[in-house]
């Protein structure tokens, strides 16, 4: 009976969900309907706050996710956000950071962690705790500036993105950073610029076709990664697995884009 009950609750927060959703599509078409849930485990979720967000993704009535992913401390933080980070979702899953009560220090490595999980960005919690020297931290994290917005123009995003891994890439090989043998090189080499190129191909014009060789040809070159990169995973472990989760969100995006009809 209770099983039964709990049931009966999470599909009445669910079916509130929908008619927000309905509503919404009733009177803006194309507006992003977001939600903020807590970062529990699904079991804990659902028992506790009938809140099965999960099952909101896979129905497809909501477009984002922000995880009120509350830490008072990186370990803590990343121990909430990698499970809920894990698969791949056709939506940005997208983790907080509650600046309220944090020094420098721990804003600076939660941020620094966050940008290495597959995540497409991160939301920060609140306004009023944006003092100078949370803005001085977050120009100093954030790397250049995008007018691009990856929920309105995600290829575009996928292809900055991709440019900047590509970069950081070069600049590893050039400073001697990058362990890896003449001919893996120059395979990963030529296979970095497949990508490339149909990351390109696609944000110029951004057909079913185009997308579907993007999603491909990046599958392939993910399948493959581990295996070109083996030494430096034995020299710098936690590098390659930082460069193994931006290449996945680079898939998120590109799915983002996917459900949301940008490649008709």
């Amino acid at each position: 009976m209770w099983a039964q009950w709990t049931q009966f609750r999470v599909d009445n927060v669910t079916a509130l969900v929908r008619e927000v959703r309905e509503w919404i599509d009733s009177r803006r078409p194309g507006l992003t309907l977001s939600t903020s849930v807590f970062a529990y485990s699904t079991h804990e979720r659902i028992h506790k706050l009938q809140q099965h967000w999960e099952a909101w993704i896979e129905e497809g009535i909501i477009d984002q996710v922000v995880l009120m992913s509350y830490a008072e401390d990186t370990n803590r933080l990343e121990s909430l956000v990698r499970p809920l980070l894990a698969t791949p979702s056709p939506i940005p899953i997208i983790p907080s950071v509650r600046l309220h009560d944090l020094d420098r220090t721990n804003v600076t490595d939660q941020l620094q962690a966050l940008r290495d999980l597959p995540t497409m960005g991160y939301a920060l919690f609140a306004t009023a705790a944006l003092s100078s020297e949370v803005e001085q931290v977050l120009r100093q994290t954030q790397g250049g500036s995008s007018d691009i917005l990856p929920e309105r123009e995600p290829f575009e995003m996928a292809r900055q993105r991709y440019e900047l891994l590509q970069t950081e890439w070069e600049l590893a090989v050039r400073s001697g950073n990058l362990w890896m043998d003449d001919d893996d090189l120059l395979q990963w080499r030529g296979r970095t610029l497949m990508l490339a190129e149909a990351f390109t191909l696609l944000s110029q014009s951004p057909t079913a076709d185009n997308l579907a060789l993007a999603q491909a040809t990046l599958q392939a070159y993910r399948a493959d990664f581990d295996s070109l990169l083996r030494l430096q995973g034995l020299r710098d472990s936690y590098q390659v697995q930082t460069w193994r989760n931006r290449l996945l969100t680079l898939e998120i995006l590109l799915n983002y884009g996917d459900r949301l009809g940008f490649a008709p």
